[in-house]
C-alpha cells in the first residue's frame, strides 16, 4: 500500500481561504486546484485584466508566475513599496502577514500558488509540518527555482494529482524558502533538479523508466538520487511515478479511450497491472472510476 501524505486533519485549501486576487483580478480562470482536495497549495491559472484593490492580511504566501504580457505593477507589502513592470517568466512574491496593496495597469496571464503558512509536511510522515518561512517582497524577477516548482504545481494541477503529490511541491518549496537567507544552502534535492525529473517523467511516461534514468537526469548517482528525492518530496522515487502515472490515467479514463489504450499510455505493462495497482492505491478498479464519474457527471 502506499504511504499516506494527506493530512485528515487539515481542510481542503480553496480560493476562498486565500487573499481572493486573482478571483478579483480576473476575467478568466482557466483552472483552479479547488476541486482536487489540495491541503497546502492553491493554484490558480488566469487571464487578469487591470485593477486596484486591498487585500487583507493573511498567513499564507502567494507566488505568482507571470506567463504571458508585460504590464506595470505597482505593489505595498506592508511597509514595502515596489513598482515595475512584468513579463513572461518572471516572479513575483506576496508573503504573509501584511496587508497588501496591488494595482495592475495591464491584462496579463499568470498562474497564482499560494503555499498555507501552517507549513509543510516534515520529512517523517506524521510529525508536525515544518513552519514555513517567510519569503521578502519581489516583484518581477528572475527566480528559477520559485518558477520550476510553481510550473510544476500548475502542470499537477492541469493532471488532476491529488493532494498527495501536491504536497511534494509544498515541501519543495518551504525548503527553498529556508535556504533564501542563506549564501551557501544546506546541500539537498534542488528544485531545478525536481523539474528536470518530472518533466522527463511526463514527457516520458508511456515508456518504462529505470531509477538509472531518472538519476542520470538530475546528474547524480542512483543511491544519491534515490535518498535526496525522498528527503525533498516525501516519496521514494518509484512511488512518486505510480502516482503521476495513476493522475494521469484518471484524467484520461474520463474520456472514451479503451482501458488497455490508457494503460499503454501510462507506461503501465498492460491493462491488468494498471487494475492491480488502481485497486491498490485508490480501493477501486478503473472501469468502476470510469463509471463513478460518468455517473457524477
Amino acid at each position: 500500500m502506499p504511504i499516506q501524505h494527506t493530512d485528515p486533519d487539515m481542510a481542503v485549501f480553496t480560493a476562498g481561504q486565500t487573499r481572493g486576487i486573482a478571483g478579483f483580478a480576473a476575467r478568466d480562470i482557466l483552472c483552479a486546484s479547488d476541486a482536487l482536495g489540495w491541503t497546502r497549495l492553491h493554484v490558480s491559472h488566469q487571464r487578469e485584466l487591470p485593477f486596484s484593490g486591498w487585500f487583507a492580511e493573511s498567513a499564507d504566501h502567494l507566488f505568482v508566475l507571470h506567463r504571458q504580457g508585460t504590464a506595470l505593477v505597482d505593489l505595498s507589502c506592508g511597509p514595502t513599496r515596489l513598482s515595475g513592470a512584468v513579463g513572461p517568466g518572471a516572479m513575483s512574491v506576496l508573503p504573509g502577514g501584511v496587508k497588501i496593496r496591488l494595482r495592475l495597469h495591464g491584462p496579463l496571464e499568470t498562474v497564482h500558488l499560494s503555499l498555507r503558512g501552517g507549513g509543510a509536511p516534515s520529512a517523517d510522515n506524521g510529525a508536525r509540518p515544518t513552519p514555513t518561512p517567510t519569503p521578502a517582497p519581489a516583484l518581477g524577477q528572475a527566480n528559477p527555482a520559485l518558477f520550476q516548482l510553481t510550473d510544476i504545481a500548475a502542470d499537477m494541477m492541469y493532471v488532476g494529482c491529488g493532494d498527495g503529490l501536491a504536497g511534494s511541491v509544498a515541501r519543495m518549496l518551504s525548503a527553498e524558502l529556508a535556504d533564501m537567507p542563506h549564501r551557501h544552502p544546506a546541500a539537498r534535492f534542488t528544485a531545478r533538479q525536481f523539474h528536470d525529473v518530472y518533466r522527463f517523467i511526463r514527457q516520458h511516461l508511456d515508456q518504462p523508466l529505470r531509477l538509472e534514468d531518472l538519476a542520470l537526469v538530475a546528474c547524480t548517482s542512483t543511491v544519491h538520487f534515490a535518498r535526496r528525492f525522498r528527503e525533498a518530496t516525501g516519496w521514494s522515487p518509484h512511488q512518486f511515478l505510480i502516482g503521476l502515472r495513476l493522475a494521469v490515467a484518471r484524467g484520461l479514463l474520463r474520456g472514451a479511450d479503451p482501458i488497455a489504450q490508457i494503460a499503454a499510455q501510462c507506461g503501465f505493462s498492460h491493462q491488468e497491472h494498471m487494475t492491480r495497482l488502481f485497486r491498490q492505491w485508490l480501493g477501486i478498479t478503473p472501469a468502476a472510476w470510469r463509471r463513478r464519474i460518468a455517473c457524477a457527471g
